[in-house]
């Protein structure tokens, strides 16, 4: 049974930020645990990846993060999703492990004329993938893999606790 965005909200965060894109303003706030969720909210699916206890560094427009990933295609499961954005976006074939937690993104601004997404609330999926073999470089639209770096050298970059959480969840346990 998936939890509400209320039962969902209830519980303690592991991190909270605010964001923006574009024209949005976000509240983010990231669950630990393969919570379900309703399936309408999830937007994106996301992966951590890592090799050799260190983690997979990517490079955006608007600075690094550690969670490649995107949208479902027809007939694709979440698993798969994860496997085909890493590949596209890094161009690392991974395995994709167990789901880490979600991402909750809560819209602060007034909600933009043909937006087409859920609103005001939206969620993203992260799971954790072991990186198998590199067939190609990413396909540069977004974002461009930077490396594999440690916990130490990914704590110097500004990526947010929420993404370092993921991270040392990770590493640390290795």
């Amino acid at each position: 049974m998936a939890v509400s965005i209320e039962q969902l909200t209830a519980g303690q965060p592991i991190g909270t930020e605010e964001q923006d894109w574009g024209q949005h303003r976000l509240r983010l706030n990231a669950y630990a645990g393969a919570l379900e969720v309703p399936e309408a909210l999830v937007t994106s699916v996301r992966g951590v990846v890592v090799r050799h206890a260190q983690v997979l560094l990517m490079k955006a427009p608007d600075g690094y993060h550690i969670m490649p990933g995107g949208r479902r295609e027809a007939g694709e499961d979440y698993v798969g999703t994860v496997r085909r954005e890493v590949r596209e976006e890094s161009g690392w074939m991974v395995d994709v492990g167990e789901r880490l937690g979600v991402l909750h993104f809560h819209h602060l601004t007034p909600r933009p004329a043909g937006h087409s997404y859920p609103y005001p609330d939206f969620l993203q999926l992260v799971y954790a993938c072991a990186a198998l073999r590199k067939i190609g470089d990413g396909d540069g639209e977004w974002d461009v893999p930077v490396g594999f770096t440690s916990i130490d050298e990914l704590a110097q970059r500004d990526i947010g606790p929420v993404q370092m959480w993921f991270a040392r969840s990770l590493l640390e346990e290795r």
